[in-house]
């Protein structure tokens, strides 16, 4: 092992990226959290003392207010948990959570006995616990959730809420922080604040009996340092940084407040010295070296298989390797073939030279290139290889493709525009004036060109183009369905594609190009399939071409990749049928639907052989499968290989291709008035000091947040995580025996289940024969889901199968959801009904749509839609509820008429939304207004809808680029401009996750009035 011992002097420029500052109570040290762990500091400057080594990311820490412990978040498990460390003692830190959601770290009690943190466990949207030193089961201190907190006396808390990412810059808007107070325990939150901007991490002062706080309401809109009086009155700016300011935190004495900016430390000081930047010296020994090599086994992003199906080229971490296909079982003799720094994509072979055309980042943005051996006939026999450019602009181009004869290269440029070139580069022609083409596909005579493009929303229709006329794209699919990736067969004659619905339905249909094979039967096909030849020329006959589309099999699927072989005599896909993820084929005529692999591959990417034997996949894990159709018995293509990683100069290229992205397809061209191109510089030496995943993607984070825009992030998990198991009890916070004490289930839990009835009251004593005692119950519930354990209770033992923290959070949900309905039939006298959309995609559409059904005998509705995150079913909402009545029809003495829209709803509706509605969930309230479809009740809502795309980054990452927006009639952006209700109600925190709320209780008494 090598160690790397590195001095760094960070007082100068943004040489670290130092984070989450904390004051000692008296204000002489400073922890922080640098290159993954903990720190401390004198206050004045100097050498740091590195308190933690871990495997994991240690981020936020609290001293205690006795200044002996300090507390900490640490990943090590896969999810942050709180830790503890006795700092005069030699100890190791002390684990005290053990709950696979992710726990954030508020602070402590003023006796120093309790570590207070946020956690996702028993209520809707989280509460904050309490867990003692001694590690005992958490107990919940408050029933809702906040995000950052400071007493003022033991019975007077501060606190803030708001759902905005705290590197978001400059935004305005009601999911922003606001200060509030409590008095503790039961007493009623009042506002302190009510800013549009972000008012948050609110610090107490005993020096000078105010609140400090984090704002940006100044002139610049950039957080800064303020305070006001302890009731909210004459807010005033302290600091004027021209940076933001993050993570402040104060000592206990209230002298002193420590911030970061720009990833350098800096102290606050009330009554001497202001603002002053703190040099700190860091003594690192790295453990990991700069350079290092790294074995892959998978992680394949793509794949291609040689025209001659002896050869496979694939991509590992951006680099393009070739290898040898042997026996459907390996993939032997791997070459790596480029060693560039940036990630390379798009590979695709030459039909008859062994050569691949790919697109590359290597000089600033995607160009293409060809690669081919330089000496031998194989590139798996090859040691050096000749790459030349073959298309270099100052545009974007990717998805390079040759045309059958290997004479012209077809090629994606910009946002999805079609273009084609010569083989070697020259004669670039648009075929296309539009945009947004997703998928390409050469005729076998090279004249013809199918693709796909969005023609309807998210629609596309498969359309097909000459490629060296001057003619327009002709539609040939013509459905209102969403129809993509067209495939032409090897004869010329048929065209083949995906076409699905919004509730996830798919067809795979295919289209005679001829007229006169749509008379031709299938004793014709069989008989001459393998001996129909490619005509030289191409003539597709567009009379009536919509008359001759056939389908071939329908299956459940979202928008999932399809293939066929070369003749078009088999399909293979990514479908969704018996609830799994997994490769299906069948024959074109429809008859031989087989499932290929049965373990919930998710395939990426399918290839079906020429004698459509055998299909090859590309997992979700990143694994290259094949599976034959005679006997589907899958197997992965085993490989392994060694590259050397750089990882700053890996680092280096995946921060510049996250920050192109945004460049080169972010929505709005002039990027909310930010100089994008400035903010590569402004972070890119932040980013690579970064030592941890987590550092350096909170950098990214930083320059993104410059854009004040939504729909942004990057993220990666690197380790598997620990799952919790959850048996589905609460525990009684009153209860201070030995065991745990029940003190409700969470119905259609394991604890509910006829055959285990755990009741209330009831003590758990044991868990698989161990005593719990004192101990934290989730402790001994570590890596349980899905298995089964004994749950001793007194002298009684019970088998239980524990379900997962995610399974339960599902459960809250669909109480939270059932008790909302029953208070609403209750309180109406069963006259007005309520349903709730949790999100908007096709199952939630299926379901509106049952959940709507049952509503029909009502008076009225309430629609909640509060808490949706968003998706894509706005319209098909829209639709349902703006169908009116136009006549009736009633048989002879039949007493009742029957609507000639069979399926509506025209009655009186209130929609519910609140600040955490996001996305698709604002376009349907802003639609339901305009509309005027009824009352909208609760709070604006978030004021972020732009459509989006995820890329998968060199290094692993997923990236997302805001690439859409959405607009009102009017022109006005959706993004950053909230829907607001009709009727504004506001539920106190208090009432979070309660029924019956403010809000709810505002809809009701609307609709009784109606």
């Amino acid at each position: 092992m090598i160690t790397l011992f590195l001095v760094i002097d960070l007082l100068g420029l943004s040489l670290s990226n130092i984070q989450y500052p904390v004051l000692s109570p008296d204000g002489s040290k400073i922890a922080f959290s640098c290159f993954g762990d903990i720190w401390t500091v004198d206050r004045e400057g100097g050498r740091a003392r590195r308190l933690t080594v871990s495997n994991g990311y240690e981020s936020v820490s609290k001293w205690s207010p006795d200044g002996k412990w300090i507390a900490f978040e640490s990943d090590e498990w896969g999810s942050d948990d709180i830790y503890v460390l006795a700092l005069s003692e030699s100890l190791p830190p002390k684990r005290l959570t053990y709950y696979s959601t992710y726990e954030r770290l508020l602070g402590w009690t003023p006796d120093s006995k309790k570590v207070l943190f946020g956690s996702r466990r028993n209520t809707l949207l989280g509460s904050i616990y309490s867990v003692s030193l001694a590690g005992e089961t958490p107990k919940r201190f408050l029933d809702f959730n906040l995000i950052s907190s400071d007493f003022i006396s033991l019975d007077s808390l501060l606190y803030s809420r708001g759902v905005s990412r705290w590197w978001r810059k400059k935004y305005r808007g009601p999911a922003n922080f606001d200060i509030w107070i409590k008095k503790l325990p039961d007493g009623e939150s009042k506002r302190l604040t009510n800013f549009e901007g972000r008012d948050a991490y609110p610090m107490y002062s005993p020096a000078t009996g105010k609140i400090y706080f984090l704002s940006n309401r100044g002139p610049n809109n950039i957080n800064n340092i303020w305070r006001m009086n302890v009731d909210g009155s004459n807010p005033e700016q302290i600091t004027h940084l021209k940076e933001e300011i993050y993570f402040p935190s104060i000592s206990e004495d209230g002298r002193f407040i420590a911030f970061t900016s720009m990833g350098s430390l800096y102290t606050l000081d009330f009554k001497e010295k202001g603002v002053e930047k703190v040099p700190v010296v860091l003594s690192l020994a790295f453990k990991d070296p700069r350079e290092d090599y790294q074995e892959f086994n998978k992680d394949v992003s793509e794949f291609a298989i040689s025209p001659d199906e002896k050869e496979i080229a694939f991509i590992v971490h951006g680099e393009i390797l070739v290898g040898e296909l042997k026996d459907l079982r390996e993939i032997d003799n791997v070459r790596q073939i480029t060693h560039t720094p940036a990630p390379e994509k798009d590979i695709s072979w030459h039909p008859e030279k062994e050569q691949l055309v790919f697109s590359s980042l290597c000089d600033g943005d995607f160009d293409i290139y060809t690669i081919e051996p330089l000496k031998e006939e194989r590139f798996y026999k090859d040691l050096s290889f000749e790459i030349r450019r073959i298309l270099n602009t100052d545009k974007t181009e990717y998805r390079p493709t040759y045309s059958p004869d290997g004479e012209k290269i077809s090629y994606i440029e910009g946002h999805g525009q079609l273009w084609v070139m010569d083989k070697d580069g020259k004669g670039c022609k648009a075929l296309t004036e539009e945009s947004d083409i997703l998928w390409v596909d050469w005729a076998p005579d090279s004249r013809w060109i199918t693709f796909s493009r969005t023609v309807l929303g998210w629609r596309e229709d498969v359309f097909v183009v000459l490629v060296n006329a001057k003619t327009e794209p002709i539609n040939i699919s013509n459905n209102p369905n969403d129809d993509y990736k067209p495939m032409w067969s090897s004869d010329g004659r048929r065209i083949a594609f995906a076409s699905r619905d919004n509730v996830g339905n798919l067809w795979i249909k295919y289209v005679f190009l001829y007229k006169e094979d749509e008379d031709k039967d299938r004793e014709f096909w069989e008989e001459n399939l393998d001996s129909l030849k490619t005509p030289e020329e191409i003539q597709i006959d567009f009379d009536d071409i919509d008359n001759r589309t056939h389908t071939v099999t329908k299956i459940r699927a979202g928008y999932n990749y399809i293939a066929e072989s070369p003749k078009g005599d088999r399909f293979a896909f990514h479908a969704e049928n018996l609830n799994s993820d997994d490769v299906w084929t069948v024959d074109w005529f429809g008859d031989e639907l087989l499932q290929l692999t049965k373990s919930n591959v998710d395939p990426k990417e399918i290839f079906v052989t020429k004698d459509a034997m055998n299909v090859y996949y590309l997992s979700e894990e990143g694994e290259i499968g094949v599976v034959s159709v005679q006997s589907p018995v899958p197997r992965i293509l085993s490989f392994g290989i060694k590259m050397l990683i750089d990882k700053g100069r890996e680092r280096e290229e995946t921060f510049r291709e996250a920050w192109w992205i945004i460049q080169d397809g972010f929505y709005d061209s002039d990027f909310h008035g930010i100089d994008w191109k400035k903010m590569y510089d402004k972070y890119i030496n932040l980013a690579l000091i970064s030592r941890s995943k987590r550092a350096f993607h909170s950098v990214i984070d930083m320059m993104l947040g410059e854009l004040n825009a939504s729909h942004l992030g990057i993220w990666k998990l690197d380790r598997d995580r620990e799952i919790t198991g959850r048996i589905g009890i609460i525990p009684d916070p009153e209860y201070h025996g030995d065991g745990i004490k029940i003190k409700d289930i969470i119905p259609g839990s394991p604890a509910a289940q006829e055959d285990v009835s755990l009741k209330k009251g009831e003590i758990i004593i044991a868990i698989n024969n161990k005593k719990i005692g004192r101990e934290n119950f989730y402790k001994m519930l570590r890596e349980t889901a899905n298995k089964e354990i004994l749950v001793t209770i007194n002298k009684k033992e019970i088998k239980v199968k524990p379900t997962t923290p995610a399974k339960i959070g599902e459960l809250i949900w669909k109480e939270w959801v059932g008790k909302n309905q029953d208070w609403v039939k209750h309180e109406s006298n069963s006259r007005i009904g309520y349903l709730y959309i949790a999100s908007m995609g096709d199952f939630n559409l299926e379901k509106f749509e049952g959940d709507l059904y049952k509503q029909m005998d009502k008076d009225g509705l309430v629609i909640d839609i509060r808490y949706n995150g968003g998706g894509h079913i706005h319209d098909e909402l829209l639709n349902i509820l703006r169908r009116t009545t136009y006549g009736y029809s009633k048989e002879r003495d039949d007493k009742y008429k029957t609507s000639t829209s069979l399926f509506k709803w025209d009655k009186p509706t209130v929609l519910l939304i609140n600040e955490y509605c996001y996305s698709d969930a604002e376009i349907f309230p802003m639609g339901f207004k305009e509309l005027k479809l009824g009352t909208v009740v609760g709070k604006p809502t978030f004021g972020a809808v732009i459509g989006t795309n995820n890329f998968t980054l060199m290094d692993g990452s997923t990236f997302r680029q805001p690439s859409t927006g959405w607009y009102r009639v009017s022109g006005n952006n959706l993004e950053n401009n909230p829907v607001y209700p009709d009727v504004l109600v506001e539920d106190p925190p208090e009432q979070e996750g309660r029924v019956p709320c403010n809000q709810l209780k505002e809809a009701l008494r609307i609709l009784m009035q109606e």
